[in-house]
C-alpha cells in the first residue's frame, strides 16, 4: 500500500524481523498474536508496529511472554511485503502457508535464477561433496588487481639501558686470587 513503502532496501523494524524470521527465540504465542493484533490500530505502518512491540516488552500485552519473537502476521502490520515461504515456516511457526507458485517482485531488474534472466553466472561451484581444497578460483572474467608491494613500517628502537658491574680495584699483593 502506499503508506507502507517497499522496495530494496532494510524493513522498518529490521532486528524484528530477523529474530522474527531466524526463530532465534520461540515466536509469540497466537493468543499474543491476536493481543498484538489489537494493539496496532487499523492504519498499521512501522511505528504502530514499534509502539505495540514496546508495549510486549514491557509486558503489558495480554498472553504474551516477554521476549518471544514476533510472527509473520505482527510483522505484516509494519510493512506489507512481498513474501513466498517454500517450506512454510517462519521462525519457530511451521504450518503456514506454502508459495506454489511464487510471486514475483516489481522491480526494474529481471528476476528468477541467474540463468534464467541471463546473467550469466560465471562462479558455478563443482559438483562435489565437502569444502573446495586447494587454490581459490575468480569467478569474474576480468583483469587482476595490480600487485601491491607493501613496506613495512619502521618499528622505533629503544636502546637497552647500559649498567656496569664494579670491578674490585687490584690491591698491592700479586699473587692471583683463588680459582
Amino acid at each position: 500500500t502506499a503508506s507502507i513503502p517497499g522496495g530494496h532496501r532494510n524493513p522498518e523494524n529490521k532486528f524484528s524481523w530477523v529474530v522474527g524470521c531466524l526463530g532465534i527465540v520461540d515466536s509469540c504465542s497466537s493468543a499474543c498474536e491476536q493481543s498484538f493484533l489489537g494493539c496496532v490500530s487499523s492504519s498499521g505502518g512501522w511505528e504502530e508496529f514499534a509502539r505495540c512491540e514496546g508495549e510486549l516488552e514491557m509486558g503489558n500485552l495480554a498472553n504474551c511472554v516477554v521476549g518471544c519473537a514476533p510472527t509473520l502476521e505482527m510483522l505484516k502490520t509494519s510493512e506489507t511485503p512481498l513474501i513466498n515461504l517454500s517450506e512454510g515456516k517462519f521462525g519457530t511457526q511451521s504450518g503456514l502457508d506454502i508459495a506454489t507458485t511464487p510471486q514475483q517482485p516489481n522491480c526494474a531488474k529481471p528476476f528468477g535464477t541467474f540463468d534464467e534472466v541471463g546473467y550469466g553466472n560465471r562462479c558455478r561451484p563443482a559438483n562435489v561433496v565437502g569444502p573446495a581444497e586447494g587454490e581459490i578460483e575468480s569467478c569474474t572474467d576480468s583483469t587482476p588487481a595490480p600487485a601491491v608491494t607493501l613496506t613495512p613500517a619502521p618499528i622505533a628502537s629503544t636502546p637497552a639501558p647500559v649498567t656496569s658491574t664494579p670491578v674490585p680495584s687490584s690491591t698491592s699483593s700479586s699473587t692471583p686470587a683463588p680459582v
